[in-house]
């Protein structure tokens, strides 16, 4: 089952940017441990990203500027970076080494452009997730094929039936029946527990038990 990550657990950062007059839109997407991070990294895509305009103070960011001004974006970068400590030691680099590190968030976060050295910052928003947001992708090909229902006997029925993509689900669901059914051996020690039932639909899913020989499947609620 293939699956697509919808959120990383932390502080995304998503930036929206242009270039040129408003062409070539793209949307970058970064995630950070802290929300700290995530704000100066926002931060300076507002403020150093943003639209160089020579007749407006408010837009003085290196966004647009072309190939062959790469003096110009350097200076602008130093200066934000003396009156903005973006990490520990910062300092102590050398001016190449701190234009390097800056752009290489730039490209990260706002893309490359063919005829620009930065794009264009138009936007910038901060999600925060407690964890992994995943969901399982559909086959739409397969969508009407039943499932089939595997049943586990042996060692061997574990070693054919696991693989890299789903061999933590079904460990996770053999726990839990092991685990249940111990109890249910303690309470009934005459019952045969002889196989568990198992559909592999990309969820935890024990569908089913045999008892003393009989199956017995388990109904979704």
């Amino acid at each position: 089952m293939k699956t697509k990550t919808l959120a990383k657990k932390g502080f995304t950062l998503e930036v929206v940017s242009w270039e040129n007059d408003a062409d070539n839109y793209q949307t970058h997407t970064e995630t950070y441990e802290t929300k700290a991070e995530a704000v100066a990294m926002g931060n300076m895509c507002k403020e150093l990203f943003s639209l160089f305009s020579s007749n407006n103070r408010n837009l003085n960011g290196i966004g647009n500027y072309c190939e062959g001004e790469e003096t110009r974006v350097k200076d602008k970068i130093l200066d934000y970076l003396d009156e903005n400590e973006l990490f520990e030691g910062q300092s102590n680099e050398d001016e190449d080494s701190l234009r390097d590190w800056v752009m290489e968030i730039n490209h990260r976060l706002m893309g490359y452009s063919d005829f620009y050295i930065s794009r264009v910052c138009e936007s910038v928003n901060i999600y925060h997730s407690s964890e992994d947001v995943v969901i399982n992708l559909i086959d739409m090909d397969a969508i009407d094929d039943p499932l089939e229902e595997i049943t586990i006997n042996t060692i061997e029925d574990i070693v054919n039936v696991v693989d890299d993509e789903n061999i933590e689900r079904f460990m996770t669901d053999l726990y839990v029946f092991v685990a249940q059914n111990a109890e249910v051996k303690r309470k009934v020690p005459d019952i045969k527990i002889v196989s568990m039932l198992w559909t592999d639909d990309g969820n935890h899913e024990i569908t089913g038990v045999a008892l003393n020989g009989d199956r017995i499947k388990f109904e979704k609620k």
